[in-house]
């Protein structure tokens, strides 16, 4: 084809493809070309990354990847309670936060919700706000004055170190449910709360945290289950304890049968010893009659040394956990809302319905007793979480609808 002179036709053709090709760079780049938007954000000068993507990524590609804050303090008398929390979802770019305060048996409530924007450090949901002074020890809540005349500022300060809880897992076939890891440390409050028109000083007030993060359903159910479609049974306890000189926290999650889905009991001293773990650990509970809510609960255990332990709890009034967005028609964690957005509610507890299965998750704030070995024995406060959903067989609960004879 190059005639006498293929090579003068073949330096010809490279001269036509050259110019083609700069031809067609130069229009190119003459054109805006999108650019990818970046993951980056304030997370990602921390050295804290455990995958090679930006910090926004989780190790997971599950929507119900969460992270939260909960918070939960009472006054001495246990007369006035207080809830927080915030969490996040990654995944659904959505943060949100509640502060429930509960006094009289009238909860009040304020909700929050917001677009992530993927910055992950950024943990204020107006009028909440979520500040860490010290990581491990010393943490803050502020709830900015608003319309709904309920304000804070709050200083959490670590009374024990922090422990790590067991991980727990639950499973619907090969789905998972929950797949979450914990810290819970016992903590003194101090500040201030204005609500109720009035100031409350939170001198002497105590409480616990649970620091969490994992995956459980959050947002909108899942509109395909696992078939065949069957309600998922659920049983729940969790009680931490303060006194004087120590705290316990205690947990268990059972299957329906009743066998051991995960225990865990720990004495903490407030001296800054090591905590003890409790083995071994039994609960025996009573439930009022034609309903489930427990009117009183022993657990028993041993030290290390083989001590024997017993932690009664002694219920005085009744939490609905909707009042902090757990089980909420509108507020549960992780449901869409415009941006920036935020309401209240009030709620009496005199009104709820305890045989409802929308308010089985429950919370009782108790009076305690702890007996050490040799006779020792401590007073002091607690809260016994409660979500007794479907059978337990130890309980006498053979399906959804049962309750205590």
């Amino acid at each position: 084809q190059g005639g006498r002179n293929p090579r003068a036709h073949l330096q010809r053709c490279f001269r036509i493809l050259y110019c083609y090709c700069s031809s067609v760079a130069k229009n190119a780049f003459s054109k805006s070309i999108p650019v990818k938007t970046s993951m980056l954000t304030n997370a990602d000068d921390y050295l804290i990354h455990q995958l090679p993507v930006p910090a926004t990524t989780p190790g997971t590609t599950d929507r119900n990847f969460y992270e939260r804050y909960y918070f939960e303090g009472y006054s001495p008398d246990g007369d006035t309670f207080v809830i927080v929390t915030q969490g996040v979802y990654p995944l659904l770019n959505l943060t949100d936060a509640a502060f429930m305060i509960q006094r009289d048996g009238i909860q009040h409530s304020i909700f929050s919700s917001r677009h992530l924007n993927y910055e992950r450090l950024d943990m204020r949901v107006a009028p909440i706000e979520v500040r860490v002074l010290e990581p491990l020890k010393k943490l803050a809540v502020i709830v900015e004055p608003n319309e709904y005349e309920i304000s804070a500022e709050i200083t959490l300060t670590g009374r024990t170190a922090p422990v790590e809880d067991e991980r727990l897992i639950l499973t619907d076939g090969p789905r998972v449910i929950m797949d979450t890891f914990r810290l819970v440390q016992h903590m003194d409050w101090q500040g201030r709360i204005e609500a109720f028109g009035k100031t409350i000083d939170l001198k002497g007030w105590c409480g616990m945290r649970d620091r969490s993060w994992g995956i459980r359903q959050i947002g909108i159910r899942d509109p395909q289950p696992l078939v065949p479609p069957r309600p998922l049974p659920l049983f729940w306890l969790g009680g931490p304890q303060t006194y004087d000189d120590c705290g316990v926290y205690f947990h268990a999650m059972d299957d329906e049968q009743g066998r051991v889905r995960s225990r865990m009991c720990v004495l903490h001293a407030v001296d800054g010893s090591a905590p003890q773990r409790i083995e071994n650990v039994s609960f025996k509970l009573t439930y009022r009659s034609g309903t489930r809510l427990i009117t009183k609960a022993e657990v028993r255990g041993q030290l290390p040394d083989g001590g024997e332990v017993l932690i009664e709890y002694f219920p005085e009034e009744l939490v609905s956990m909707q009042g902090a967005g757990f089980g909420h028609p509108v507020w549960s964690p992780g449901m869409y809302h415009n941006d920036h957005e935020h309401c209240s509610q009030t709620f009496d507890m005199r009104e709820l319905d305890p045989n409802s299965p929308q308010n089985s998750h429950l919370l009782h704030l108790c009076r305690a007793r702890l007996h050490l070995p040799g006779g020792s024995t401590r007073e002091g406060r607690a809260t016994l979480e409660q979500a007794v959903y479907g059978p337990h067989a130890p309980s006498g609960f053979k399906g959804f609808d049962d309750v205590a004879p």
